[in-house]
Order: structure tokens, then sequence, then C-alpha cells
């Protein structure tokens, strides 16, 4: 492992070049990295099986951009925005900026603001409460906010922010000043906010769901994070990286575990560099699971076989993209059979693998929101036993 400064790093070879008749053996593998654990955002290549703790992992283009932004935006002690589509790695990217901070010794507290709502436990859960100050308030709370005192704040997919909890956060922005659910008097904090959104908060704050003057508040840095589609040497770079983490993790916690994977066949490169993730990361990484766990134990270069639903997506997605849609009628048509079929099928399995709609959403790489307003187009319900079924679907 060398750590990399300034010198020009070597390019990475074409994928023809490193996958043999065999596979590609993930433990040769290198791959260019920022580590967590470092106090500065430093690139290192290295070997796959190499890495400990928690990294960052890319391409070369792809580390030095990221590199590049998390060597100035964690001394500014202002808002930052995170934006990129579902599962490309916001949440690991505010970890970094917390961790290449002067606050990482202390706390980063993480919110889903899609789990908050427009009432007064939501605010008492950021702001904290008195005693009395609602019904079952026994006892005074500090809230998530002042807990984060001198170190820093994640709100996750800010665009899910009521309007209501936008403008109260919009004034403690302006002082940094909390007032707790009950309580007439402030109390001031250091705390460093990170924001995140899968969508463009422009174009949210167009269609008149997020508040302009919050948009201009914490509009301040920004860091960009490009989907994974399409970018083989990154996908390669995480498959690698994803299966050492994996192979690790099992063979350390269960000694029966009995599998000597090497790598991925062939076949099973053509497929994850070619299809187009809708996903991102966190579906390379789960699909990878999924291969690691059906792979047979006699297998050394094992296949990553995708799923008909998330064929579904790239269908979709292929489409969505086409030329013009209006010209291509029997595509849409084909879409919408697809997705009539087996969407709903896959929705519930997923939401009956999952303890919440959000942590469901999460799973199959969308927005809540989305997962929500697919629930409702779908007739999604519950059976009375608990369990989401779908008694109907929409006509096409």
């Amino acid at each position: 492992m060398r750590k990399i400064i300034a010198e020009p790093l070597q390019k990475i070879f074409p994928i023809s070049t490193i996958v043999s008749g065999t596979g590609l053996d993930y433990r040769a593998h290198e791959v260019y990295s920022l580590n967590l654990s470092d106090t500065t955002a430093t690139i290192t290549k290295s070997s796959v099986n190499s890495l400990t703790g928690n990294h960052i992992v890319g391409s070369e283009a792809t580390i030095r951009k990221l590199a590049e932004s998390l060597s100035t935006v964690p001394h500014f002690n202002v808002p930052v925005i995170i934006l990129g589509e579902t599962g490309t790695g916001k949440c690991l990217i505010a970890k970094a900026v917390h961790a290449y901070s002067s606050r990482r010794d202390q706390v980063l507290a993480e919110i889903n603001s899609a789990a908050l709502n427009n009432n007064g436990l939501a605010e008492s859960q950021l702001f904290g409460h008195v005693k009395g100050a609602f019904t079952n308030a026994t006892e005074t709370a500090p809230g998530i906010i002042f807990a984060s005192n001198r170190g820093t704040l994640f709100l996750d997919e800010i665009n899910l922010l009521p309007d209501n909890l936008q403008r109260i956060l919009l004034k403690f922005l302006e002082n940094y000043m909390i007032i707790p659910v009950g309580s007439a008097t402030g109390k001031k904090v250091d705390v460093r906010v990170i924001f995140a959104s899968n969508e463009n908060l422009a174009e949210v704050v167009k269609a008149g769901k997020m508040r302009e003057d919050f948009y201009y508040r914490i509009n301040v840095m920004q860091i960009k994070l490009e989907p994974l589609r399409g970018k083989k040497e990154d996908i390669l770079a995480l498959a690698c990286y994803f299966l050492s983490s994996i192979l690790s993790k099992y063979q350390r916690e269960d000694k029966g575990f009995g599998k000597h994977i090497r790598g991925f066949s062939p076949q099973a490169i053509s497929q994850i560099t070619n299809y187009p993730w809708p996903g991102n990361a966190r579906e390379l990484e789960n699909m990878i699971t999924r291969a690691v766990f059906t792979a047979n134990r006699r297998d050394a270069y094992i296949n990553v076989p995708l799923p008909t639903p998330a064929s579904d997506f790239s269908i979709r997605h292929a489409i969505n993209s086409g030329s013009n849609s209006s010209q291509n009628s029997s595509f849409s048509d084909f879409k919408k059979e697809i997705l009539r079929d087996h969407l709903p099928r896959f929705l519930c399995a997923a939401l009956n693998d999952s303890q919440s709609l959000v942590v469901a959403a999460k799973k199959m790489g969308m927005s809540a929101r989305n997962l929500h307003l697919l629930k409702d187009e779908y007739d999604l319900r519950k059976d009375e036993y608990g369990r989401w079924m779908y008694p109907r679907t929409p006509e096409g």
C-alpha cells in the first residue's frame, strides 16, 4: 500500500487485460481509496484485500474528484449539501466530511427527513422538550441537535422535510439557538449541519415542495455524486471491494462458511459492467452479497445473477432514456406490461421483509416518497395477518 499525494497515478488497465480466461481475481485487483480513519483525504492505491476499516473506493478519476472536495469542504463551518441518486453513497460522504474535520472526535448524528412529520413530536425529536410540554412528556429530553453539540448533524433526504420543519430549521440556522418544546428560553449550540438529497433541490423549490428561503440558507457548499451506470472502472473497483469485505466478514464470523471464492467469472464481469445499476453502489453490494451466498462451495469464480425485478428497472431506464417516447408507443406499452406484472410482487416482498416503509425503500434503492406513491398506485395493503399484498393492479 502506498500513499499518493502529488505524483501522477498509474492508469488502471483496460478490463480485457485484467480478466483471465477463468475470471477476475479480486485479491490482486488494485483500487484507489480514501480511508475514513485518516485525518485528511489522502489517496491510496492498493489491492482490495489489503484494505481494512471504512473506505471510499473507486477509480482514479472518481477518487481524485472526491479527494479535492474532501480536502476543503470539511474545514469550513458552513452547511453542506450532498447531492446524488439513491445508493450513490451520500451517507458515506457525510461521514467523510465529519471524519476529515476538526469535529471528528465528536458525535455524528443522522436523521432521515422522511421519518419526520408536521407535528410537535418531530420538533421535540430535533430540539428536545421540557417535562410536561405535552402528553406523556414525563421528563425533560435534550433532542438530537443538542446531543450533536460540537459535532455534526446529518439530515438525509432533506427534499422530504415538511414545510413546517423547514421554517423551524431555517430559524435555527440563523443563530444556532435551540428552544425546546414547552420552554421559553433557548440554548446556543455549536454544530455542523450536512444535508443530503437524491433530487435536484432547485427543481424541488420550483415544484413548491421546498421553501425558497430555506434552500438559499442551506445552499452554501455542495458535493455532487455521479451515478454508477456506465462507469466500468468504478463498478469493478466497488465489486472487488464489496466481495473482499463480504468474504472477510463471514469467514471471520462463521468458521463453517466453507467457500473459497477468488473472484468473478468473465460472465459476471460482463453483466455487472453493462448493467445500469439504478440502485447504484447499494444495489451492487446487495447483488454481490446474494451471489456469495448462492454460490456453490466449489465455485472459485462466481456469477452475479441479476434479479428479474431489477431487470424491470433496467428496461424502464432504457426506455425512459430513449429519444422520443411518443414515437415508440410499443415500447411504452411493453414497459407498462412489465411493471404491472412484476413490480407489485417485488414491492410486497420488500415491505414484508422490512421493519418500515423507509427501510424497505432504502433496500430497493428508492426514496420513501416514491415507495409510498407506488404503494397507493398498486393499491398495496396489509392482509389480516399483517402481511403486505396486492389485491389488484392498475389497468395499463
